[in-house]
């Protein structure tokens, strides 16, 4: 088990940065279980090593969304709160077409990407919504969109924000995706 603090696992309004110490757990227990962060999330490794960096005490510098994923890779846990959606609305997400690893990850489309922001939209949230719902900014995540350049991680996110097992976001050695695993339950 795994510890780690509260304020560390909170939704991005109460969220703390974890401790080194806390994120050098999480990332060897990923890594006992899938392999090479870095790898996994499609960044590199010099990026992985920073957020290590410093005393056991001392504030990770990893940023939210990054931290929502890699707790979500070790535990299982989903730490934000994801929209309510209906079944149906779930698998029509799920039969998206995907890139399931960050090694050959293409950003979707804006049209694809945009059915998830807007308050008709799947999600109902505003683009400033969702940005504020992992701390990203909202300028940065609109260009990203705007430019058919939606990073990984970012889309990841999305995905888990609209309830989507995680298991049809990753697809790492020994982790087999089915089609019955597409729709969150």
């Amino acid at each position: 088990m795994l510890e780690i603090s509260e304020t560390a696992l909170s939704p991005a309004k109460g969220w703390q940065a974890p401790t080194t110490k806390e994120v050098a757990a999480v990332l060897e227990a990923i890594e006992k279980k899938h392999g090479e962060v870095d790898s996994l999330l499609g960044i590199g490794g010099r990026t992985v090593r920073r957020w290590r960096v410093g005393a056991n005490d001392d504030q990770s510098a990893i940023p939210y969304s990054c931290w929502v994923v890699v707790v979500w890779l070790a535990t299982g846990t989903v730490i934000i709160d994801p929209v309510k959606l209906p079944q149906v609305q779930k698998a029509e997400i799920a039969a998206l077409p995907q890139c399931c690893a960050a090694a050959d990850w293409q950003s979707p489309p804006a049209e694809v990407v945009t059915q998830f922001i807007g308050k008709t939209s799947i999600t109902k949230l505003t683009r400033k919504e969702i940005a504020a719902r992992f701390k990203w900014s909202s300028e940065n995540f609109s260009k990203q969109i705007a430019g058919q350049k939606l990073n990984f991680i970012h889309w990841c996110c999305l995905m888990l924000l609209c309830g989507i097992k995680p298991t049809f976001i990753y697809k790492s050695p020994g982790n087999v995706i089915h089609n019955h695993d597409r729709a969150g339950g």
